[in-house]
C-alpha cells in the first residue's frame, strides 16, 4: 500500500465513529445509488456473490440484504475503522448466519476473476491511484451477465474553490478527481452495455470554513498534493468564497454514475 493510501485509510478510520454526523453529500449519493439498485434488482444474476468496495459506515450496505436476499456479500474498505462501524450498523439487518464477509482491503488489488454478480461503490473511485484502469480490472471480475454500478465525484466538482483560487492566484489544493468520459472509455468492450449519467448537487454550508471542517470530520481532507496554503492564504480564500443570498457558502459537486453490464 502506498504512503498516500495509508494516510487515506488512517484518516477514514480516525473519523469513522462520527462520520455519519457530517457526511451530507455522501448520504445523498448513497440514497441515489440505493434507489438505482432497487430498480436494477431483477437484473442482477441470482447465483453469484456481491462486492461493495469502499463500503464505509454502511449507508448502502444496510440495504443489500433486503434487495438481494441470500446472496453472499463481500463488504470491503481500506479503513479498518470503517469496517468496524459497518459491521455494527449492518448486523441488525442480517438474518442469523447471513452470508457476509467484511474485508479490510484495497479494491484496486482485487483478483480479476469473473465471479461477481454485482460490484457496487458509492464515492470511492476518486480515492483510487488509477481510477480508469482499476474500473477496467473490476469489470473483469464480473460474472457473465453481471453488473457494475459505481458513483463518484468528477473533475467538474468544486468550481467555486477553483474559481476563487484562480482569482486570488492561489494554488488550489483540492484533490484531482476522475474524468467521467475516461471512466466510460475504460470499461467499454465487446458485448458490454455501458451507460453514464451525471448530476449536479449544490449544497450550502453556514460558512466556507464549515465546508472545510466537514472534509476533516469525514476523513476526506487527505491531500494528494504536497502544497499547503498558509494561514493568511486560507483566510483570503475563505473571505472570497461565493455566498448565497442568505449568506451561506455554496459548494457544487458533480456526481457521475457508471453502469456496466457484461454479456451473458
Amino acid at each position: 500500500m502506498t504512503d498516500l493510501k495509508q494516510k487515506i485509510a488512517a484518516s477514514f478510520s480516525a473519523r469513522a465513529e462520527g462520520y455519519d454526523l457530517h457526511a451530507v453529500v455522501q448520504k445523498q449519493a448513497a440514497g441515489m445509488l440505493t434507489d438505482r439498485l432497487a430498480k436494477l434488482q431483477g437484473q442482477v444474476p441470482k447465483a453469484g456473490p456481491i462486492l461493495e468496495f469502499g463500503c464505509g459506515t454502511g449507508a448502502v450496505s444496510r440495504h443489500l440484504p433486503r434487495l438481494f436476499p441470500g446472496q453472499p456479500l463481500t463488504l470491503m474498505d481500506i479503513a479498518p475503522g470503517m469496517i468496524r462501524v459497518n459491521r455494527q450498523a449492518l448486523t441488525p439487518f442480517l438474518a442469523p448466519g447471513g452470508p457476509v464477509n467484511w474485508q479490510v482491503g484495497d479494491a484496486e488489488l482485487i483478483e480479476a476473476r469473473p465471479h461477481y454478480a454485482l460490484i457496487l461503490s458509492c464515492l470511492t473511485l476518486q480515492w483510487f491511484n488509477q481510477p480508469a484502469a482499476s474500473l477496467a480490472r473490476l469489470c473483469q471480475a464480473l460474472a457473465p451477465g453481471g453488473l457494475l454500478i459505481c458513483s463518484f465525484l468528477t473533475e467538474g466538482s468544486f468550481p467555486e474553490w477553483h474559481a476563487v483560487c484562480r482569482e486570488l492566484n492561489l494554488a488550489c489544493t483540492a484533490n484531482p478527481l476522475p474524468r467521467a468520459e475516461e471512466a466510460r472509455t475504460a470499461v467499454s468492450g465487446p458485448g458490454r452495455e455501458v451507460s453514464l449519467g451525471e448530476e449536479t448537487l449544490e449544497l450550502t454550508y453556514p460558512t466556507a470554513l464549515d465546508f472545510f471542517r466537514s472534509l476533516k470530520e469525514t476523513g476526506t481532507r487527505t491531500a494528494a498534493r504536497a502544497h499547503r496554503l498558509t494561514p493568511g492564504e486560507m483566510r483570503r480564500l475563505l473571505a472570497r468564497w461565493p455566498k448565497e443570498a442568505n449568506g451561506q457558502a455554496l459548494v457544487t459537486y458533480q456526481l457521475a454514475t457508471l453502469l456496466v453490464r457484461t454479456p451473458s
